[in-house]
C-alpha cells in the first residue's frame, strides 16, 4: 500500500515536472527576447516574422523599447493570436493543433535614427584639421562602418533635424552586440571638471551636462550603471551611475576602449584626424572627457591640439561634455 502511494507521488511530481517545463519553453518563445530575429519554438514548431510600416523586417526583431506598435497578426492555417504590446508578446493563441506555422506581426512606427542623406561640411576653425571636406560616411545601405552619419529623433518630436540631431556610429556596445554606439556630433552644457575621482566618488558634474531621459526621450542606456576601466585594461576601478538630480541620463560618455577599436592607435599624435575625424568636429579649442581615466589622478580625454587620445588631471578645467547613445539597431534604419 505503501509501495503504490510512493509510486503516486513519484508520477504525479514527473506530470507537475513536464508540464513546468513544456509552461517556460511556450512562455519563453512567445515572450521574445529583444536580441532574437526570429524564433522556433521547439515544442509548437511556431515561428514569427513580422512587418514594418508595410515592409519585410530583415533586421533584429524590433525591441520593447522601440517606437513601433502592433496593429495586427496573421497567422498561417486558420492559427489566430493578439499582440500585447506591453508584454511584448503574443496572448490569446488558437492553434487549431497546428505546429509548423508561421505568425507575422505587422509593426507601424519611426525607428529612432535614420542613415543621414548629406554630411556636415568640414570647418577647420571648428573642427581641427579637415583632411576631408566632409565629414563622416553617407555608408553602405545594410551595413553599419565607423564614421557613418545618422540623423537620430532623440527628443521624440518626430523630426530627424541633420543640423542638431546628426551621430556617429562608433562601434557595437561591448556587452550587447546588437546595440550601436553612436557618437553626437557636438558638445552639451557648460564646459567642466571630471569630478573627484581620487575618493571615488561618481563625477555628478560631469553626469549633469548629459541630456536626461526627460529631454532625450527616445533613447535610454542599456544600464545606468558602467563600469569605469584604466586605460585598456579590464580591470574594473568603479562604478559610474548615469544618474543625477532624480533623473535618469539619456547618454554617457565614449570610452576609450570604442575609439581603440574603431581608430587605428587612438594614443598616436594626429591618429584621429585621419581615421577617425568625425570625433573631432566641433572642437577647435576644448578636450572632452573619456568614461574611462588613466590613472588615480588623470582621466582620458580627447585632445584638440594634438587629435589623439591623451590624460588630464581630472580636475582641468575647460573640457567638454561629448553624449554617447546606445540605440538597438532593430530601431535603426540602414
Amino acid at each position: 500500500m505503501k509501495l503504490k502511494k510512493w509510486k503516486k507521488h513519484i508520477l504525479l511530481s514527473l506530470i507537475i515536472t513536464l508540464l513546468f517545463i513544456s509552461g517556460v519553453s511556450y512562455y519563453k518563445f512567445f515572450k521574445l527576447d529583444e536580441n532574437e530575429t526570429q524564433k522556433i519554438d521547439e515544442k509548437t514548431g511556431m515561428k514569427l516574422a513580422y512587418t514594418l510600416n508595410g515592409e519585410i523586417g530583415k533586421g533584429l526583431f524590433p525591441a520593447k523599447t522601440s517606437s513601433y506598435t502592433a496593429n495586427n497578426v496573421e497567422c498561417e492555417n486558420g492559427v489566430t493570436a493578439q499582440w500585447d504590446n506591453n508584454q511584448w508578446g503574443l496572448i490569446n493563441i488558437n492553434s487549431n493543433n497546428n505546429k509548423k506555422i508561421v505568425c507575422t506581426i505587422h509593426f507601424e512606427g519611426n525607428p529612432v535614427c535614420k542613415r543621414a542623406t548629406s554630411l556636415h561640411n568640414c570647418d577647420s576653425s571648428t573642427s581641427g584639421s579637415c583632411t576631408n571636406s566632409q565629414i563622416g560616411n553617407l555608408g553602405t545601405s545594410g551595413e553599419l562602418n565607423v564614421g557613418d552619419a545618422f540623423d537620430c529623433d532623440v527628443n521624440g518630436d518626430g523630426v530627424y533635424d541633420s543640423e542638431i540631431e546628426r551621430f556617429y556610429y562608433v562601434t557595437d556596445l561591448e556587452e550587447d552586440k546588437n546595440r550601436a554606439v553612436l557618437f553626437y556630433y557636438n558638445k552639451v552644457g557648460n564646459n567642466t571638471t571630471a569630478g573627484d575621482y581620487t575618493s571615488y566618488q561618481v563625477p555628478t558634474t560631469l553626469i549633469s551636462a548629459l541630456p536626461s531621459v526627460e529631454e532625450w526621450k527616445n533613447v535610454q542606456l542599456k544600464s545606468i550603471t558602467k563600469k569605469i576601466y584604466s586605460g585598456s585594461t579590464s580591470s574594473t576601478q568603479i562604478n559610474i551611475n548615469y544618474h543625477t538630480n532624480n533623473l535618469d541620463r539619456a547618454a554617457r560618455l565614449l570610452r576609450y576602449k570604442e575609439i581603440e577599436t574603431a581608430c587605428s592607435n587612438p594614443t598616436e599624435e594626429s591618429s584621429l584626424e585621419s581615421n577617425c575625424s568625425f570625433l573631432l568636429e566641433n572642437l577647435p579649442t576644448s578636450n572632452y572627457w573619456l568614461e574611462d581615466r588613466y590613472d588615480i589622478h588623470n582621466t582620458w580625454t580627447v585632445d584638440t591640439r594634438k587629435n589623439n587620445l591623451v590624460p588630464f588631471a581630472y580636475y582641468s578645467n575647460g573640457f567638454s561634455v561629448r553624449p554617447v547613445i546606445e540605440v538597438p539597431k532593430s530601431n535603426i534604419s540602414y
